[in-house]
């Protein structure tokens, strides 16, 4: 169980790098998806198939630009991005689309994350007014949420550091208290910005 936790934050070390490589593999140089020799479809369309999603140009546009990036776009944001290369499609689709996405398991959708006060309900607080983000990278890894609502991943090796660090006799506790069993943790940081980081 919490061994498990420790196991998934060092395999996370190189998840930015690896993820980074599988996405210029699978654009290409000149934008357009590559071919898997052994199906004839597209390393999208495969993972789409594979998840039971129908593969569709516009789905392929929003993964792709959702999984290019490590910002925890919005909804609006990602639909700015798609339409640099499709500037037919419309915000409908893009939120049809992170909601089909979301349903298979291919990215996390964040509430609003401001805190109360901040303009928003806070994750879960029903108040609305934000807008919620979005992250293809569904990997055991922590966030830290800003004030302002925009969500950082922590670095690897800190984040890593931080799940490995939780006592396995409270995990055990719980479980035993809860009657459950603990798979996975999320972990989110609450925070502001002080300074430039380095990530």
């Amino acid at each position: 169980m919490i061994g498990a936790f420790a196991g998934a934050a060092r395999a996370n070390r190189s998840r930015t790098a690896g993820r980074l490589a599988w996405i210029s593999d699978v654009v290409g140089c000149d934008g357009r998806g590559g071919v898997d020799n052994n199906q004839g479809m597209t390393p999208i369309a495969s993972l789409f198939e594979r998840h039971g999603l129908r593969h569709t140009p516009q789905r392929e546009a929003v993964y792709l630009s959702l999984a290019s990036t490590k910002s925890h776009p919005t909804a609006e944001e990602l639909h700015a991005a798609v339409r640099r290369r499709m500037p037919e499609v419309g915000l409908a689709t893009i939120y049809n689309t992170l909601d089909a996405l979301e349903r298979r398991g291919l990215c996390r959708r964040f509430a609003d994350v401001r805190p109360a006060g901040a303009g928003g309900g806070g994750v879960g607080g029903g108040g609305g007014g934000g807008a919620a983000r979005y992250d293809a990278d569904m990997s055991d890894h922590v966030h830290v949420v800003l004030e302002d609502g925009v969500i950082r991943d922590v670095p690897p090796g800190e984040g890593a550091a931080l799940l490995a660090a939780l006592p396995a006799e409270v995990v055990e506790a719980i479980e035993a208290r809860l009657g459950v069993r603990i798979d996975g943790v999320r972990l989110e940081l609450r925070g502001r910005s002080v300074g430039s980081g380095r990530c």
